[in-house]
C-alpha cells in the first residue's frame, strides 16, 4: 500500500520563535496535488496570507495540469527525429575505442 500524503511531509523545525520576536509571525505551509502527479509545497511566514496563496495555488494548479499534461503527451508520442535515432552501436564503439 503506498505511503500517504501525511507520511510523505516531513516538516523541519522552523524558525518561528526567532521570527515571532522580530515581528514575523509563524511559518505555514501549504501542500497540494498537481496532476495526480507531483506535490506542490509553497512555505511561507506571517508576511503573506494562506488565503492569497490559497487562491494563487489554485490558479496555478490549472496552468501546471496543462503543462504536464502536454509534457505527458509528447513523451507518449515516438518521435523518428530524435537526435539519438541515427547513432549506430558502430558510432559508440568508435567513440570510446579511441
Amino acid at each position: 500500500m503506498p505511503p500517504t500524503l501525511s507520511q510523505l511531509v516531513v516538516v523541519a523545525p522552523s524558525r518561528s520563535e526567532r521570527r515571532e520576536q522580530d515581528g514575523y509571525g509563524r511559518d505555514n505551509i501549504h501542500v497540494s496535488i498537481v496532476a495526480k502527479r507531483a506535490i506542490l509545497v509553497v512555505v511561507l511566514d506571517g508576511r503573506c496570507s494562506p488565503g492569497l496563496v490559497r487562491l494563487r495555488v489554485e490558479r496555478a494548479n490549472g496552468e501546471l495540469d496543462q503543462i504536464i499534461d502536454t509534457m505527458l503527451q509528447k513523451a507518449a508520442t515516438p518521435d523518428d527525429t530524435a537526435a539519438f535515432a541515427e547513432i549506430t552501436d558502430e558510432d559508440i564503439d568508435a567513440l570510446f575505442s579511441e
